[in-house]
């Protein structure tokens, strides 16, 4: 009796357990034809174990070499076009001999279509990958079927498919005068998830080298950087490197133009570097080359606080103090714009950094100069300019907020009233305090007449 009780529990355990359906392989093949003739982008398997199949794969091989290969399934050979470059010791794209051999298996168009995208997205200069690019050139050269993306591919394998294919991918892009840089990718089928692919990568690189030399490129080389999807950057590793370049080139050779492109591409990229949370990003960045750049936004600093001087409180003197300033540019390490509610009010919307002001009237404003190890604080309207040792000045340049009542009003070193401008009498008492204390004189005249 306890034998029968046993074999009728394990029989309705069995009966409870649910069915286990063959995967319909055929009917995924059937689905698989029908996205490539409606050119939908294939995409990577997330239900394929790849180490799985990578085990596998060179457990076939190291066993029964080629013929071991042709065991595998409709959909394992699928999945293993898209791992190629995946690997934790070794990539099978860089086992040349196994590489050759399971090329053979991916003579139908779907799997060179996948090929192409692996291609394209993983690029690098190894052997393995010199290997696929010929393969893929071979059987696109022949290819005659009617599926789009394979057609379009074809009709730009001399682009992205060639021997120097990167450097012929650049010259092509920045040789298209009339076509933005991002149709020109469009154009190569480098969109999608191949938009931010290593090939595009690498173009970019090329390009950033080419701009090194030839600032003119630069317009094309921000366009490839600059994804439109999101609106997000594409290699933002990249950023570091570019910035000590550039900049430092473009201090030394660029317009104005160049500068003001650079400024507001870094600056919406990598931030303010005077400010906290942008020193981080800065970090990798040369430190002549961030230097450089902070003098840059010295200068517009300049510009911005005394547009919204004028603006904001009519100070008859504002060219004179600009003026003064711009001679001094050079030796400038820092500034930092602090607003009043009535001139924060005018610039809302600006790309500019400032903090703001409390404790004063609403239409006061100050200007935070440091040279050497001094700070120069200059007043909106007709506020004296007071200099103050760094090492007592309370205020950190690029804070958000600051109060007057911080300022101790009696430990300056110097004061000057701007009287007489027109004379340049504050001027010449001014530089002269300058060149006595911190011994350096005006790059250039600060008369107004004097360009």
């Amino acid at each position: 009796m306890e034998g029968f009780l046993k074999d009728l529990k394990r029989q309705i355990n069995s009966m409870l357990q649910p069915f286990s359906f063959s995967r319909p392989y055929r009917l995924m093949q059937e689905v698989e034809r029908l996205k490539e003739k409606l050119g939908v982008e294939p995409v990577i398997p997330d239900s394929c174990d790849f180490d799985e199949l990578i085990a596998k794969v060179l457990f076939l091989w190291k066993t029964k070499r080629e013929s071991g290969l042709l065991e595998l399934s409709y959909k394992e050979k699928r999945c293993l076009c898209w791992a190629l470059y995946i690997g934790k010791d070794i990539r099978i794209v860089d086992r040349i001999d196994l590489l050759m051999s399971i090329l053979q298996l991916f003579k139908r168009p779907g799997y060179l279509d996948i090929l192409i995208r692996v291609y394209l997205k993983n690029f690098d200069l190894c052997e393995g990958s010199e290997v696929l690019r010929r393969f893929i050139l071979d059987h696109l050269r022949g290819y005659n079927g009617r599926r789009n993306s394979l057609r379009n591919w074809k009709g730009r394998m001399d682009l992205l498919f060639s021997e120097n294919a990167i450097y012929h991918t650049t010259n092509w892009i920045l040789s298209q005068k009339d076509k933005h840089p991002e149709a020109c990718l469009k154009e190569l089928g480098l969109i999608g998830g191949l938009s931010d692919s290593e090939f595009v990568k690498y173009v970019v690189l090329l390009c950033l080298k080419i701009t090194e030399n030839n600032l003119n490129t630069l317009p094309v080389l921000l366009s490839l950087l600059e994804s439109p999807v999101g609106f997000t950057i594409r290699f933002p590793e990249i950023l570091p490197a570019m910035a000590s370049g550039l900049i430092l080139r473009a201090d030394s050779d660029g317009s104005e133009e160049v500068q003001r492109d650079l400024r507001s591409f870094f600056l919406k990229y990598l931030g303010d570097p005077r400010l906290p949370g942008s020193r981080v990003r800065w970090g990798g960045v040369a430190k002549k080359a961030r230097d450089v750049f902070i003098q840059w936004l010295s200068k517009e600093d300049l510009r911005f606080f005394f547009d919204v001087v004028e603006r904001s409180a009519g100070d008859p003197n504002w060219r004179y103090r600009r003026k003064f300033w711009e001679a001094y540019l050079p030796y400038i390490k820092e500034t930092w714009v602090i607003l009043g509610s009535k001139a924060r009010d005018l610039v809302k919307g600006t790309e500019c950094s400032f903090g703001h002001l409390g404790g004063a009237g609403s239409d006061k404003s100050i200007f935070l100069i440091k040279m050497h190890n001094y700070v120069f604080l200059e007043w909106s309207h007709s506020g004296a300019c007071r200099v103050y040792k760094e090492s007592v000045f309370p205020w950190e340049f690029g804070q958000d907020y600051y109060h007057v009542s911080e300022i101790k009003w009696f430990d300056y070193e110097y004061r000057q009233i701007h009287s007489s401008p027109e004379r340049y009498r504050w001027q010449d008492d001014l530089a002269r305090w300058i060149s006595t204390n911190l011994a350096i004189y005006p790059a250039r005249s600060y008369h107004l007449e004097e360009v």
